[in-house]
């Protein structure tokens, strides 16, 4: 009898040392919870991911390497890859990955520069611009400006989040809740993207846009309520 419980005390205590040493604990600096010794993070499981991803969740073409390249931008959930329009086809020039899932992506050409610039928003609402310096293969992608364009409060919107930018490169607009229009001030050499919050009555907006040629930033939408679709300006 005794050595049968001698046993099965022995097989429960090896069972709750391996499962101590297999559950991976975590803490921040401001959690009481402590870390785990050296002997037991030795035996955590180690994720990577070995494959990048394939599904293309947003595009963009310009001129973002050199004013006289063409260039097609795909961006993959995180992984961006930067290709050359070419009459031999499409030629790849740079890849590389950002801290979040890529949600929108537009170009835009800032006053007096002859390339234009990548501004992203990620699914989190972080909004960053992107510029290429040198030339392939010492191309390098700098992040000019950057910032979080979020709320802590407010309704996703219904139609997802857009990103419009003003013909001469003014200001940006985002429209990621619903009845609220972010503006993004678009100044030279600023390093970080501070959006205000503008109220609009519109809440299913279709599609929206800046208009050409304004004296001010001025924008046109397509909006949609129980008596139809109609268009109107701000």
């Amino acid at each position: 009898y005794y050595t049968a419980l001698f046993s099965t005390l022995s097989r429960l205590k090896i069972s709750r040392k391996t499962i101590s040493f297999e559950s991976p604990i975590r803490a921040s600096k401001d959690s009481p919870t402590k870390m785990a010794s050296p002997a037991a993070s030795s035996a955590l499981n180690y994720v990577v991911t070995a494959h990048p991803p394939t599904a293309i969740t947003a595009c963009a073409t310009g001129n973002f390497t050199s004013p006289n390249d063409l260039n097609l931008i795909l961006a993959k959930v995180n992984h961006i890859e930067v290709l050359s329009v070419s009459p031999e086809g499409l030629q790849p020039v740079k890849q590389f990955t950002i801290n979040g899932r890529v949600e929108v992506m537009k170009f835009f050409r800032p006053q007096g520069m002859d390339k234009d610039r990548l501004f992203i928003v990620t699914a989190k609402n972080n909004a960053m611009i992107l510029e290429a310096e040198g030339v392939a293969p010492n191309l390098e992608i700098i992040t000019k400006a950057r910032g979080d364009v979020g709320d802590r409060i407010g309704l996703n919107a219904q139609t997802g989040t857009r990103a419009i930018i003003d013909p001469e490169a003014r200001v940006i607009g985002l429209r990621i809740y619903d009845s609220l229009f972010k503006v993004i001030p678009l100044e030279k050499d600023q390093s970080e993207l501070k959006a205000y919050n503008i109220k609009m009555e519109e809440l299913k907006v279709i599609d929206i846009e800046f208009l050409h040629g304004c004296p001010h930033p001025t924008i046109v939408l397509v909006h949609q309520d129980q008596n139809g679709r109609h268009v109107k300006t701000h």
